[in-house]
């Protein structure tokens, strides 16, 4: 079946419509980036959505699902992507190799721009199409930030003079890439776990220095912040739980609106370990996902309604879509509407 005659075939057999809801949705598409392949990384443009995930496989969705598929040479799990507004895109490999591709828009140029034995890479979070800046787990007691200032070509480490010591076994998590955030003009967030604290390291100044604000939500084995979400420098999301016991909903979600000096629980709702968090650019709309259920806020987190049954790893929310990928490459698309 063409991915055109999928799409009015999920229109017809497939619709989801919370009638007594301030919230429409329906699910418009289907499919995968490729059967078989895990799939985290994920960005959505005007132009349509890309997705990343194991052995290097990534592919191409436009508007009208049209996809088409590629990967990327040496690439064992792709768990991030930025797509800037020329088509190129970023594309970030996790696991005991670290690599930082930047391909083209037509895929004719493929440019492996980082490469690091023994450097495990969370995430990456872009300012603009030229500035961006990436995590990885720490070595020699230090987490790894990577700056970019010319899109994505060079990526300079900052001075590990700057960066505070990592808590004993504190790690970043690239369950969906969105570990980190780059907010307003220089700012970057980037959330912790697996130690006793669940951290929050800030910069204002693009990692020339930093504050480490511990945060509420509970720490441990397995435990920590999995995903963020700021709309603005103050405000924002952080939430997790463990993807070991994903039962557990105790103290996995978190708002703050002062840039994590207070936090205030909002996990009311959730049902468990949640691997990704993404919402509108006023947050008035908050899309929560992973191993238990997906869900959604209309009040920046203070209760959670359950938009699906469906588990994914990674969300992004678009102005009238929402788009997720997950399990065994999976890939989905829902239209959605906020009453007034």
């Amino acid at each position: 079946m063409t991915h055109r005659l999928l799409y009015f075939s999920i229109l017809l057999s497939f619709f989801v419509l919370f009638s007594c809801s301030p919230v429409q949705v329906k699910k418009v598409f289907e499919g995968y980036n490729q059967i078989g392949k895990h799939s985290r990384a994920l960005y959505h443009t005007d132009n349509g959505f890309v997705v990343g995930g194991k052995d290097g496989v990534y592919s191409i969705f436009s508007n009208d699902f049209q996809q088409t598929t590629d990967s990327l040479k040496g690439g064992t799990d792709l768990r991030d992507v930025y797509v800037r507004s020329d088509g190129s895109m970023i594309f970030i490999n996790s696991g005991d190799q670290g690599k930082i591709w930047k391909v083209s828009a037509d895929r004719r140029s493929v440019k492996l721009v980082y490469d690091r034995s023994g450097v495990f890479i969370d995430g990456l979070a872009f300012w603009d199409d030229q500035r961006g800046v990436a995590y990885a787990d720490p070595v020699n007691g230090k987490f790894i930030v990577m700056v970019t200032l010319d899109g994505g070509e060079i990526w300079r480490p900052l001075n590990s003079e700057s960066l505070p010591y990592a808590l004993p076994n504190e790690a970043g998590f690239a369950a969906s890439g969105t570990g980190i955030a780059a907010v307003g003009e220089s700012t970057i967030y980037i959330g912790t776990g697996m130690s006793d604290t669940a951290r929050l390291y800030c910069s204002y100044d693009m990692g020339k220095s930093w504050t480490i604000r511990p945060t509420p939500i509970k720490p441990g084995d397995s435990y920590g912040i999995y995903s963020m979400y700021f709309w603005s420098e103050n405000e924002g999301i952080i939430i997790g739980g463990s993807y070991q016991n994903p039962d557990d909903n105790e103290k996995i979600c978190f708002y703050t609106p002062d840039g994590g000096k207070t936090w205030e629980e909002r996990g009311k709702g959730l049902g468990g370990y949640t691997s990704c968090v993404h919402g509108n650019k006023d947050a008035s709309f908050l899309v929560a996902t992973g191993r238990i259920a997906t869900y959604y806020s209309i009040n920046k987190g203070e209760n959670w309604n359950l938009l699906t049954a469906e588990t994914y790893y990674s969300v992004r929310v678009g102005e009238d879509k929402l788009y997720f990928s997950g399990k065994e490459g999976k890939v989905a698309v829902f239209e959605y509407r906020l009453s007034n």
